[in-house]
């Protein structure tokens, strides 16, 4: 099976290390996984078996791409910067919800999404 991406660079390679944030040294996969954890606890299925990325391991800088369905708006993955290569599908009714949906975020991260 091949799975390809377009936008999301080259699967497999490292993110981009570490992040520095109030001192702290925190890898970006590892913030990455915190928000596909939590909609995967919440009923979302992954589309893509992280087994086919072997080196997607915790404490690692690596992280599998992912996508997500069965999610909702209120998941964290829909409405937070996921700091990975990770994306969640939700149905909506017309364009016009998508776009108040998009729209619904005090970071603007969907902007691209329509």
């Amino acid at each position: 099976m091949r799975i390809g991406f377009i936008g999301l660079g080259a699967m497999g390679l490292p993110m981009a290390g570490h992040l520095v944030a109030a001192g702290h040294d925190v890898t970006v996969a590892s913030r990455g996984r915190g928000p596909i954890d939590a909609a995967v606890a919440q009923g979302a299925r992954q589309l893509i078996d992280r087994r086919y990325f072997p080196a997607d391991r915790a404490g690692t800088p690596y992280l599998a791409p992912q996508l997500l369905v069965d999610v909702d708006h209120s998941h964290r993955i829909m409405r937070e910067e996921t700091f990975g290569p990770a994306v969640g599908i939700v149905s909506v009714a017309s364009d016009e919800e998508a776009v108040r949906l998009m729209n619904d975020s005090a970071f603007g991260l969907t902007a691209a999404g329509a």
